[in-house]
């Protein structure tokens, strides 16, 4: 039987001590008063639900956010610092070192 994508969050993360959330740009939207602004970029509703539950399953300090593109960031989890991929690749510095800060040991990228 085929597991949903929480159903695997919840199977998986029983023994991660460490997630990486990646927001795109793949969806759109904007408030339902906000008729005459453009619709924003924004990652869809289910990956900042997903970052949410990883951030209380495992604890803030150990979900990364990795961020495509010019996306609206979610208020709800407001303070989370989002890290952009960069095509330079200096989000796999950010990485390694928050990986560092929670114990793993990382040879290099």
């Amino acid at each position: 039987m085929n597991k949903t994508i929480i159903e695997k969050i919840e199977y998986y993360s029983k023994e991660a001590d460490f997630a990486i959330v990646l927001y795109t740009p793949c969806d759109k939207g904007r408030g339902v008063l906000e008729t005459k602004v453009h619709a924003r970029n924004r990652a869809r509703q289910n990956v900042v639900f997903e970052h949410g539950y990883l951030m209380a399953k495992i604890g803030r300090k150990n979900v990364f956010a990795l961020v495509k593109g010019e996306i609206e960031k979610p208020s709800d989890i407001d303070g989370v610092v989002y890290t952009p991929l960069d095509s330079a690749g200096g989000w796999k510095l950010e990485l390694m070192r928050e990986l560092k800060a929670c114990s793993y040991e990382v040879k290099s990228i």
